[in-house]
């Protein structure tokens, strides 16, 4: 098992999603599984289930994982302070999310 990745919950009527990725294996990470499955999915999102929005929460000191989201096309929308208590304190979260008209299925 290498990851997971998903959208849930699916609101159909104001058609977006929250998704979430993670690759459990280190030994995995940084070989462009997480690129792949993330255009694999946003594709679906938008072009077969016609949502308009794609969503989530990542931590604000996840550099790599930003990064992708970045070159992916999803933009910073909100950024959350203090949000999580993880690793004996708390950190912050930034809100990121994609348009359908922003998805580039070709996008590097």
């Amino acid at each position: 098992h290498t990851g997971n990745i998903y959208l849930r919950p699916i609101n159909l009527v104001s058609r977006n999603a929250v998704l979430g990725i993670f690759i459990g294996e280190k030994a995995y990470r940084g070989r462009g599984l997480g690129r792949q499955a993330l255009s694999a999915v946003l594709q679906h999102a938008f072009r077969e289930l016609g949502l308009t929005r794609v969503y989530f929460e990542v931590l604000a000191d996840n550099a790599p994982a930003i990064k992708l989201y970045e070159s992916a096309g999803f933009k910073t929308e909100g950024h959350l302070r203090r949000h999580v208590f993880k690793e004996g304190g708390f950190k912050d979260v930034l809100v990121m999310g994609m348009l359908a008209e922003d998805f580039q299925p070709n996008h590097p």
